[in-house]
């Protein structure tokens, strides 16, 4: 296969069925290897994964990628991931949920490329979302070396 080019971003609406615990929806799934395939992917950001501390990444992450992600905390859906080519090393910066969005940084080595994923659903109240902001932007005046992790 020839070196991956593209990347995009979508909002899956749920890898994971919440009405039934554990239970992955295996379409979204297949549509996913579909998509990166097809498009030759370096990387595909994810928004609203649904998935918890109850699903593992292998059940998730198709073959040739590594997952990153920040589940929602303090309450259902949400979420945000990436999914990143083998070819490439990424390193998570930052990884911050609060009861309302979601963010994830990850530094592409490789590329010297950094990557953000927010979610912030239409009825979050803008406090909710300046702290995500806030994060970001500390993150920014810390610079970007490797060995930031931020929880």
């Amino acid at each position: 296969m020839a070196r991956p080019t593209s990347i995009q971003v979508l909002n899956v609406r749920g890898l994971a069925n919440n009405f039934e615990p554990r239970n992955i929806r295996r379409g979204k799934i297949e549509f996913l290897k579909d998509i990166l395939t097809q498009q030759n992917s370096l990387f595909i950001g994810l928004t609203e994964t649904w998935i918890n501390q109850d699903h593992n990444d292998a059940e998730i992450c198709p073959d040739g990628y590594e997952l990153i992600r920040q589940d929602r905390e303090g309450r259902e859906c949400g979420g945000v991931a990436l999914l990143v080519h083998d070819d490439f090393t990424a390193e998570p910066l930052l990884r911050f949920s609060n009861d309302g969005c979601e963010v994830l940084v990850v530094k592409i080595l490789q590329l010297n490329h950094i990557c953000s994923i927010v979610y912030r659903p239409p009825s979050t109240p803008y406090g909710k979302f300046k702290e995500v902001l806030d994060k970001i932007n500390d993150l920014r005046w810390l610079g970007t070396s490797t060995s930031i992790t931020k929880t």
